[in-house]
């Protein structure tokens, strides 16, 4: 799913106009771009739903709780290192060691928000290779168990703003991430 939104700039012009002792209110809306075509900020979002085996509660704790072995369950993640702050805790700061089309790559994530309720947590691309297409980028894992049978739906979610219209949008990172998750969960299933 992408949503795009072109930001204006609204003017509200008014005139008092007094015609025989009556007064006369005249509201003038004028829309005008915000930015040039060039310098428009492009956001939208991708959102993407993996059904997984594994219970959600479990999925989600080893994701924020044992990030650091990540790497055992998938070839893609190479290590996760804390760099600031607590495992699991709003505020901290990771650095992910991924291989991205078969070329090694690092992120330098900081967790914005979590909510251990709803198994989500969310990460904001602080430093990295994606930073030079995007002014911002912003990942958020939800696991919710299953409405009937067995296993859980892992929402992926990408808000991000591209640095112009020739970038493009980021499906081959989308398709990464849908790898690692079905990874993971391969994983988790040998586990038990």
């Amino acid at each position: 799913m992408i949503q795009r939104k072109k930001p204006l700039l609204i003017f509200v012009l008014h005139s008092i106009l007094l015609i025989k002792g009556a007064t006369f209110l005249f509201l003038i809306l004028i829309k005008i771009p915000l930015f040039p075509k060039e310098l428009r900020i492009l956001r939208e979002t991708m959102v993407e739903e993996i059904e997984i085996q594994t219970k959600a509660d479990k999925f989600f704790m080893f994701v924020i709780r044992r990030s650091q072995q990540l790497s055992k369950a998938t070839p893609y993640i190479k290590g996760c290192d804390l760099l600031e702050g607590e495992w699991g805790k709003v505020g901290s700061i990771l650095l992910w060691r991924l291989v991205f089309d078969g070329e090694p790559r690092e992120s330098k994530d900081r967790t914005d928000a979590m909510n251990m309720e709803k198994n989500m947590i969310q990460w904001r691309v602080l430093e990295g290779p994606v930073m030079k297409e995007y002014k911002s980028f912003l990942k958020t894992l939800k696991v919710s168990p299953k409405h009937e049978g067995h296993g859980s739906v892992v929402k992926w979610n990408m808000k991000y703003e591209r640095i112009h219209e020739k970038v493009a949008h980021p499906e081959r990172l989308l398709q990464f991430f849908i790898k690692v998750i079905n990874e993971i969960d391969q994983y988790l299933l040998l586990e038990e």
